[in-house]
């Protein structure tokens, strides 16, 4: 994919738009996360404060499996974020991502006690 001239001179603002289309899979571009994460990050590493939370909200995409890493990375650029104006909007995409966690570890929790041979598939062994 040819990079704007924007981001490629550092242009946070640009790098957050080229992430956004990236990620939303807009205009000419495909969807792909992977590198929209990457310029999520260059534009946030450079104060870009949207870029900040988006970054953050990237790193916790509950589709592609979160490390705990990934988990304390998103909480600091949640912070970075909030300390720019975003307080409210990053507070609220905590939360819910927060309530998220805990319904599916419920959810988890109960299939889990309710599986007939806990922790071996019903198609294995026969």
């Amino acid at each position: 994919c040819r990079r704007p001239s924007n981001t490629s001179r550092g242009s946070s603002h640009g790098q957050f738009v080229v992430a956004l289309f990236l990620d939303q899979g807009r205009g000419v571009l495909d969807s792909d996360p992977v590198t929209a994460l990457f310029w999520y990050r260059k534009a946030a590493e450079q104060g870009h404060a949207r870029a900040q939370l988006s970054l953050a909200v990237a790193l916790e995409d509950a589709h592609r499996g979160v490390s705990a890493a990934e988990r304390v990375e998103a909480e600091l650029w949640y912070e970075k974020a909030a300390a720019q104006g975003l307080h409210r909007r990053a507070r609220q995409e905590q939360d819910w991502r927060a309530r998220l966690r805990t319904a599916l570890h419920s959810v988890f929790d109960a299939l889990d006690s309710s599986w007939p041979d806990r922790g071996r598939h019903p198609t294995e062994g026969e």
